[in-house]
């Protein structure tokens, strides 16, 4: 269900989520395989659970432990724990300048 933008103060102080349900709907966009049948990111889309802005967010794969390392992203057979942040371009007051997002993160398990 799509919900309409609220445009909340900028923070990075933990707030309550507005749609739990939200962080747990992102979809992980597939990676290019051009150059590697082991990407080094992940590009996850949908909305924020908290201030409703539809954003994507790129996780940095930077150590990857045991069976996660040996899996190829893509194949469905490996659930990663990642913490998000919000990236939404929509304007949140109070936002530093050349900040995205509402300034909240949160954590979600995807699977790659």
């Amino acid at each position: 269900m799509t919900r309409a933008h609220r445009p909340s103060r900028w923070s990075q102080s933990p707030q309550r989520m507005r749609d739990p349900e939200l962080a747990d709907e992102f979809i992980v966009i597939a990676p290019s395989k051009k150059k590697s049948k082991k990407p080094r990111q992940l590009t996850l889309a949908g909305n924020c659970p908290y201030c409703f802005g539809t954003m994507q967010y790129v996780w940095n794969r930077t150590t990857v432990v045991g069976a996660a390392d040996a899996a190829i992203f893509g194949q469905g057979n490996t659930e990663l724990t990642i913490t998000i942040h919000c990236t939404c371009p929509l304007d949140h007051s109070g936002r530093p300048h050349g900040v995205t997002g509402c300034g909240q993160g949160w954590t979600t398990v995807v699977e790659v």
